[in-house]
């Protein structure tokens, strides 16, 4: 999928802290995939949120999502033939809806597993071929060009830092591409819903 600038999306969009905030108080959760895709245009979903997916689940998320939607799976257990089946049963509901998976391992053959859908790994000790970026932690992202920010700093300086390097890292070609917040201030905190959209005004600002 080809992007026209940075695509700023989250991990999830189910969070407890964002009701009442970002989602209205009485909002169905059934809408929120609605609400979400109008405010952000790409998304990581959760292991465990797109491991439980049905038929109907899946239809749900096609009536939810706009065409030029770019949706991507977390990886983060190990490969196992029932993962790999629900996989290419999205692959086959979403297609092109399915921009690609980010594999959280540190084992280097992981994404060879998943050589028809395109993969970003996310990963301390192990790289692959093509592209690669680094948010200035431990974690390197590579392969499909896709920033996956493990946490996300509350200061404003260092967002539009973060967002510059990362937009220098793409190939030169490329008018953006998706970058994903995972977290909070720290890894452990739930992702920052007013942080985020700070982070996409600044790189509206910055020209991204």
């Amino acid at each position: 999928m080809e992007f026209e600038n940075i695509q700023i999306g989250t991990l999830g969009w189910q969070h407890e802290s964002w009701q009442g905030g970002f989602y209205p108080e009485d909002m169905p959760e059934d809408w929120q995939l609605d609400f979400y895709a109008n405010q952000f245009h790409c998304l990581l979903v959760p292991e465990p949120t797109w491991l439980a997916w049905t038929d109907d689940d899946l239809a749900d998320v096609l009536q939810s999502l706009p065409e030029k939607f770019a949706l991507y799976l977390q990886v983060v257990s190990e490969v196992d033939d029932s993962k790999l089946r629900q996989i290419k049963m999205i692959k086959a509901k979403l297609a092109s809806l399915l921009a690609g998976l980010v594999v959280f391992s540190e084992f280097g053959d992981i994404a060879n597993h998943y050589a028809a859908i395109p993969v970003t790994l996310v990963s301390k000790k192990h790289e692959l071929c093509g592209w690669n970026w680094s948010a200035e932690n431990d974690y390197v992202c590579s392969g499909a060009v896709c920033g996956v920010l493990p946490a996300l700093s509350e200061d404003a300086k260092q967002q539009a830092e973060l967002i510059k390097s990362f937009m220098s890292s793409i190939p030169k070609d490329a008018l953006g591409a998706p970058f994903i917040v995972c977290a909070g201030a720290s890894a452990k905190e739930d992702v920052n819903i007013e942080q985020v959209a700070n982070l996409k005004t600044i790189a509206e600002l910055l020209g991204y």
